[in-house]
């Protein structure tokens, strides 16, 4: 699961446009980083909307290409440079992905947590999701069981 506190680009536009688009995500904990380095070409992942009144899954994204220093770093013109950053330890870096489709339905957080909360006192598949277990980080890894169930939710009312 990917998080970012901004819109998906063209989530205003018409959705279905086929693009690339380079998202930088900010990784301030090794954790997250090495989620991210660890994600494959052709593998897909839900957008987490993190920055609405109702965060929640939006969308769902491809990686188009894995894990790859973020050049900005070293450019001292760009918002994202960084001074302590180095091109033999570099501290940034990006995936690019794809828009495959919005989901059926919008997936508010606060029905993760009530699932979440459920399975974990009752065993299910959402149980140890890494949404709750390891809040604080952008980027969270998903097993099978948890993105099939997630899938199964977008086809029930809220």
């Amino acid at each position: 699961m990917l998080g970012w506190s901004q819109k998906l680009p063209g989530m205003g536009m018409n959705p279905w446009t086929p693009a690339v688009w380079r998202i930088k995500i900010v990784l301030r904990f090794n954790q997250a980083r090495n989620f991210m380095m660890s994600m494959k070409k052709n593998q897909q992942a839900f957008f987490y909307h993190s920055n609405t009144k109702q965060p929640g899954i939006a969308g769902i994204i491809q990686i188009e290409k894995e894990c790859y220093i973020d050049d900005t770093q070293f450019d001292k013109k760009d918002p994202h440079y960084d001074s302590k950053s180095s091109h033999d330890k570099p501290k940034w870096f990006m995936v690019d992905v794809k828009f495959v489709r919005m989901m059926k339905r919008y997936i508010p957080l606060s029905e993760l947590k009530a699932l979440h909360l459920e399975h974990k006192t009752n065993g299910g598949p959402l149980q140890n999701l890494a949404l709750f277990t390891r809040a604080r980080l952008s980027v969270q890894p998903l097993t099978e069981g948890e993105w099939n169930y997630i899938i199964e939710l977008e086809k029930k009312s809220a």
